[in-house]
């Protein structure tokens, strides 16, 4: 039996944000993806929005992402190869050299109802290359929010005012930096948002809000619920409690990564599901199929 002896050479650059990312010698392998598709749409169905970078129904044509490169400001639509992202396509399109950057104009909607999150202002993209690198979490592709401009709207609004439920994949480098998924981008509507950080973890809807302290950096999963006004969050699998109150309420959420008016998410989001509908009963097969992609807990 012939052996094979691979040296991986790993070495940082710190980007412009501040993040650092690994860049690898043309030898480096990235742990390998999940062999197989477990497609969470196709078991796990009635999503009214579905974002990832990753492929999440076997019957879904679309692109994955429309991406604008920073040489030209050419758009260019980039699906998927297998169960993951055509990182080939995209590195293709955007170029590996040391001033190729890649930033995403629209993020395509899975779930068949169109609902596409996009950006027209290319100062306000979130983004998936710098310096000829894709940003990753793990070994996974992700999106950058820069926390100051970055942000999606959304084609339609979610309504928030009866039973629905929301599973995110995000990760943050300081537990100071805000990151939340689908918020409402209003003045005045302070702590609207699924999944606000900063320090401590948030899940609002209409008047109420739930949570706790959060001192996690890293990627992690959250996946909140809300059944007949009870309102549940999980992080990593387990329940977050220790917040209550009374807050200004919304009955929709419109934007990704903006709340307030004025907010913006600092760090990576990778996959962003809404259903409109109490998906309690099946969290933790949901998070199982999740969880085995990204490898998160």
């Amino acid at each position: 039996m012939r052996k094979f002896l691979t040296i991986l050479f790993l070495w940082c650059t710190t980007v412009a944000s501040g993040q650092s990312v690994i860049r690898a010698n043309p030898y480096y392998v990235a742990k390998a993806t999940v062999s197989g598709c477990s497609y969470l749409l196709d078991t796990y169905s009635g999503a009214a929005a579905a974002y990832s970078l990753r492929k999440l129904s076997s019957s879904y044509s679309g692109s994955a992402i429309r991406v604008r490169r920073s040489s030209d400001n050419t758009e260019q639509d980039i699906g998927f190869t297998g169960c993951g992202l055509d990182t080939a396509s995209l590195k293709s399109f955007v170029g590996t050299g040391g001033a190729d950057d890649g930033f995403i104009v629209k993020w395509y909607d899975q779930s068949g109802s169109s609902n596409d999150a996009y950006q027209t202002s290319a100062g306000n993209q979130p983004q998936i290359m710098d310096n000829g690198v894709i940003f990753r979490q793990g070994a996974m592709p992700t999106l950058k929010f820069d926390g100051t401009t970055d942000a999606f709207s959304l084609t339609s609004t979610l309504a928030i005012n009866s039973d629905f439920s929301v599973f995110g994949v995000q990760a943050r480098s300081s537990t100071g930096n805000q990151l939340f998924i689908f918020a409402n981008s209003a003045t005045g509507e302070p702590y609207n948002a699924i999944q606000f950080t900063d320090g401590n973890i948030y899940f609002t809807s209409n008047n109420t809000y739930v949570g706790g302290t959060d001192g996690l950096t890293g990627i992690r999963l959250l996946s909140s619920f809300r059944n007949s006004g009870a309102l549940t969050l999980f992080r990593n699998g387990s329940s977050v409690t220790g917040l209550s109150g009374s807050v200004s309420g919304s009955t929709t959420y419109n934007y990704i990564g903006l709340r307030n008016g004025s907010n913006f998410a600092n760090g990576n989001i990778s996959e962003a599901i809404f259903y409109p509908s109490n998906k309690s009963s099946d969290r933790t097969s949901i998070e199982s199929n999740i969880n085995t992609y990204y490898t998160i807990f």
